[in-house]
């Protein structure tokens, strides 16, 4: 998924339907900085918004992740392409988000052991544990 096309696709759009940021956030519930972000490329929008936002710019969701606007020849393998490219991305996300939350247990857990020999005394049932 090419964020950067997408952003920029969303900004044409935006502008071609002379409204601001401000007001598309407000259509969406989200707010200016989100769609300055999408629209920079910075990241996407959320896949809950990806109907609402198609509905307002009259799009198909396909369009939308394509970065632009598909003819019917290239629909299908279009298609076909956004699948793969959704699947990627969002393993990318798994796969990063998965790493940090097994380190935040890790650390959690240490930090659970090393209290529990500190603040437990050794002749106590938990400090010999």
């Amino acid at each position: 998924m090419n964020q950067e096309k997408i952003g920029k696709f969303i900004a044409t759009l935006r502008k071609q339907r002379k409204i601001t940021q401000a007001e598309l956030g407000e259509k969406l519930g989200v707010t200016e900085k989100s769609i300055s972000n999408w629209e920079n490329g910075r990241n996407i929008p959320d896949l809950s918004l990806f109907k609402p936002l198609c509905d307002e710019f009259n799009i198909t969701i396909n369009d939308l992740m394509s970065g632009e606007k598909i003819n019917k020849n290239n629909y299908r393998e279009k298609f076909e392409e956004n699948i793969v490219n959704t699947i990627d991305y969002s393993t990318k996300k798994l796969n990063k988000y998965s790493k940090a939350i097994s380190l935040s247990l890790i650390i959690f857990g240490l930090f659970i052991s090393l209290s529990a020999i500190m603040i437990f005394p050794s002749e106590s049932s938990w400090g010999s544990i």
